[in-house]
């Protein structure tokens, strides 16, 4: 279990849940992962992301808002994009 309060920049590596509070520069693999911001990659079970500058790769991926972000997955969603739920690969532009 990883929780940072504010921004964080590297890795981020758990076994279950990693979360950041601000903005995610970097990484983070963990079952479950969280941030408010990410510039970078997210890679787990369950990855969320209020704002996605980077990638997610996990069977479920959900960013807000992804306006150069990549997800890769079963099924991802991204609710302000043009195509808000995709199977497989879902891009934000």
């Amino acid at each position: 279990l990883n929780r940072c309060d504010g921004n964080y920049t590297g890795l981020q590596l758990a076994g279950i849940y990693n979360e950041v509070d601000g903005m995610l520069s970097g990484g983070a693999l963990a079952a479950m992962n969280q941030a408010k911001f990410v510039q970078g990659l997210q890679m787990g079970i369950f990855n969320n992301a209020r704002t996605l500058s980077g990638m997610q790769l996990g069977i479920v991926n959900f960013a807000d808002d992804a306006d150069r972000g990549v997800q890769v997955g079963i099924v991802n969603v991204m609710p302000n994009a043009k195509i808000p739920v995709s199977v497989i690969v879902n891009i934000g532009f």
